[in-house]
């Protein structure tokens, strides 16, 4: 999901324009197995099977359920063409990876 953290709450948001940054919210449901490690990567690139013009690493979270936890990154939008962008969240644990796709829609400044 996309949007702007106000202060510690997540404001969903799919259209952007004078926004410095959208936040890049995500809950996975699982526990890793004992040993394995999860990272969660999220991307911005022009289009779902383009490579990503910017990669952060999300900062995960545990929450008070034992098998789901929250990743969460900031993406900066100040460089960012007017028009539509593909966020992919990759989730990886041990060898297993699954991505999820969303659209971010920057329209331009007011």
């Amino acid at each position: 999901m996309l949007g702007q953290m106000r202060e510690t709450t997540f404001a969903p948001q799919i259209d952007f324009s004078d926004e410095p940054t959208a936040t890049a919210y995500l809950e996975v449901y699982g526990r890793p197995a004992e040993g394995q490690t999860a990272t969660v990567t999220i991307e911005l690139g022009p289009a779902a099977d383009s490579p990503a013009k910017l990669s952060v690493p999300a900062e995960i979270s545990p929450t008070r359920d034992a098998d789901r936890w929250i990743a969460i990154a900031t993406l900066p939008l100040g460089s960012l063409a007017p028009g539509d962008h593909v966020v992919r969240a990759v989730v990886r644990v041990g060898d297993a990876t699954g991505t999820v796709v969303r659209t971010l829609r920057k329209r331009a400044s007011k």
